[in-house]
């Protein structure tokens, strides 16, 4: 059993300046500032929990857990273009009850299975310098089951677990207008399957997979794309956009649908500790920023190569490594978004870094 609290006073810097915005007929804004300055935003939150598991054999047993969790966030704000910006002040409060029920048996000294029921909650919050009014809390149920097991002399250990989960108001990040908020979705499904397996092949070497296939979509959600608003549906609108679109069936953002690891690791013993040499490398499927899946705003599949050669020393105080990441100076778009056609509907790309090359030293008290 336990008890959480948590209180943060947030003073976040906000501008949007445009030193050139198009507005249609010949007539262009210069030098202008859509809305800036310090935006205090004030989060307390509390929680309750509890979790129990009973034994009714050595080898099955039930387990469940509760939680009452209470937010409340207040903020001040203000938009240059709304309001003559006039500061504006709000609060807002949720609270949740959520909880988990499941159950576990062992197969045998080996290999464990295991199934749950269980609920999630996420606060609701605000978009800082939009002066929307809050936007609400994100639910979901998960289903889930798994096995984990030891295999060869425990020379092999896999663990696997399905799940199907559905969300109930998901919190999305869009660009409205000439600024980002975040806006409820309807609903939305996600479900798919991860195995994680690591295998020694000697005591030194021992070599690590990782797979998931990951399968997301919107049920329902009816929005508008500020960069798009010719291409919708006419006579439908969404907030200062005169029409929206219906992306029931898209991916959500962030969401590749394989994901795969492989990673070897060889230990050297020396006489004051042990140096470890690896390798490893990270692949995954498309990716797409936003939930209007736009190829513009997305990344094609890409693996990244890893290399490094660590130093722990036998009582684990002193570490170093040496280290290359993206060995393959692989080009990786980190998130692409596309800006309201009121500033030309232009796509400002981040990308991850390129080759690194470094190394750190480590000592633990």
């Amino acid at each position: 059993m336990g008890v959480n609290y948590f209180r943060e006073h947030l003073e976040q810097a906000i501008e949007v300046p445009i030193a050139e915005a198009p507005l249609g007929g010949g007539v262009t804004l210069y030098n202008i500032t859509v809305f800036g300055g310090a935006v205090p935003l004030i989060t307390t939150s509390y929680a309750a929990f509890g979790r129990a598991q009973y034994a009714f054999t050595r080898d099955f047993k039930l387990f469940a857990g509760l939680r009452y969790t209470r937010d409340k966030k207040s903020i001040v704000q203000y938009n240059n273009f709304i309001n003559g910006g006039a500061l504006q002040s709000s609060t807002s409060k949720w609270d949740r009850l959520t909880y988990e029920l499941g159950a576990s048996y062992a197969f045998s000294p080996t290999l464990d299975g295991y199934l749950k029921y269980s609920t999630g909650f996420k606060g609701g919050g605000y978009s800082a310098g939009t002066l929307a009014p809050s936007f609400r809390p994100e639910t979901n149920a998960n289903y889930e089951a798994g096995l984990k097991g030891n295999f060869f002399n425990r020379a092999l250990q896999a663990n696997l677990a399905t799940f199907y989960m559905k969300y109930d108001d998901l919190q999305v990040n869009q660009i409205v207008g000439v600024s980002s908020s975040v806006t409820n979705a309807a609903k939305a499904t996600v479900y798919g399957v991860e195995l994680e397996t690591s295998l020694r092949l000697a005591d030194a070497l021992r070599i690590e997979w990782s797979g998931a296939y990951l399968n997301t979509s919107f049920d329902r959600f009816q929005t508008a794309d500020s960069s798009r608003p010719t291409t919708c549906d006419p006579g439908t609108g969404v907030g200062n956009v005169p029409c929206s679109i219906d992306l029931s069936g898209n991916a959500l953002p962030q969401s590749p649908k394989y994901t795969s690891s492989l990673g070897g690791y060889y230990d050297i013993p020396t006489s004051t500790g042990k140096v470890t040499l690896g390798a490893r490398y990270d692949w995954k499927s498309r990716v797409y920023f936003t939930e209007f899946n736009l190829p513009i705003s997305s990344q094609k599949s890409v693996g990244k190569l890893n290399l490094f050669l660590n130093y722990e020393s036998d009582n684990g105080r002193l570490t170093g490594s040496l280290f290359v990441k993206n060995v393959t100076n692989e080009q990786v778009k980190g998130n692409v978004i596309v800006v309201s056609s009121i500033i030309g509907s232009l796509a400002l790309g981040q990308y991850q870094p390129g080759r690194q090359v470094g190394m750190s030293v480590g000592y633990h008290f």
